[in-house]
């Protein structure tokens, strides 16, 4: 029965993956922030959410005070000064008054919550559960389940290379991070219980990286024009690695406020 459930998981994840593929080449590509595009990929989020409940009997209620209490969590709280340093990292001088850029903030925002739920539907609600349920509730098989979804969610990446062949290093680099990164909020929503917790932290964290440039004119983009150097990439995901560490701490103080022995 295990099995079954293991084999139901991954199937359900290589379809979320596959329509949101569909779904890129149709609407112009990963680059789009229309509401054409994050309708169908918030579709997609639920169909693989409720996937989970059946499979897996994970609770997806939306209590205010739940979410709230999750948000203001030790290990959210370092999660959004990430996405402050997100946000900081992408700074421009702004172009634009507020009020002249609030129509396309508004359309970041909105995509942004999407990227965020889908993304976290798969890697999390998915992923992280199908290989929770194999392996079991002990602390090395929590921990593995977290860093093989990890890894998953990472190497997804690989696939920016399609659009943007020159960009090697750029690519390695989001691979890597995205890695810490997925074990970040995999942590998280071990932690919490959540999937609305670390959905909306994750939504975060790719707004701050993208809004600044509703304030400019050259506008929003999910990927650089130039690949960046070595130590470029040594620098962004070395800073990840560090809060993966802690947040790899705040686990094991999990671990030891439930009891779960190894």
């Amino acid at each position: 029965m295990e099995k079954r459930k293991t084999a139901a998981g991954f199937l359900v994840a290589i379809i979320m993956f596959v329509l949101y593929n569909i779904a890129s080449t149709l609407f112009g590509g990963a680059e789009n922030f229309g509401l054409g595009f994050t309708s169908v990929r918030v579709i997609i989020s639920f169909g693989g959410i409720i996937a989970a409940v059946k499979l897996f009997g994970i609770d997806i209620k939306f209590r205010g005070k739940d979410v709230l209490r999750g948000l203001i969590s030790a290990g959210s709280l370092l999660f959004l000064a990430e996405c402050v340093h997100n946000l900081f990292d992408a700074w421009q001088t702004p172009e634009y008054g507020f009020l002249q850029a609030l129509p396309a903030v508004i359309i970041i925002l909105i995509w942004g919550m999407g990227v965020g739920l889908f993304e976290e539907a798969l890697c999390r609600a998915v992923l992280f559960n199908t290989f929770r349920n194999r392996m079991g509730e002990s602390r090395s098989s929590i921990v593995k389940s977290i860093v093989f979804s990890s890894l998953i969610f990472g190497c997804m990446h690989f696939i920016n290379l399609m659009d943007c062949p020159n960009l090697v290093v750029t690519t390695f680099n989001q691979v890597a991070y995205a890695t810490l990164i997925g074990i970040s909020l995999a942590c998280i929503y071990y932690i919490t219980d959540n999937i609305w917790v670390v959905s909306i932290l994750h939504g975060l964290f790719d707004i701050a990286a993208t809004v600044m440039g509703c304030f400019v004119t050259s506008g929003s983009h999910i990927y650089a024009n130039q690949d960046i150097t070595v130590l470029e990439a040594i620098k962004t995901s070395g800073l990840f690695a560090i809060t993966a560490v802690i947040f790899f701490i705040l686990l094991f103080r999990e671990f030891k406020k439930r009891g779960i022995e190894e």
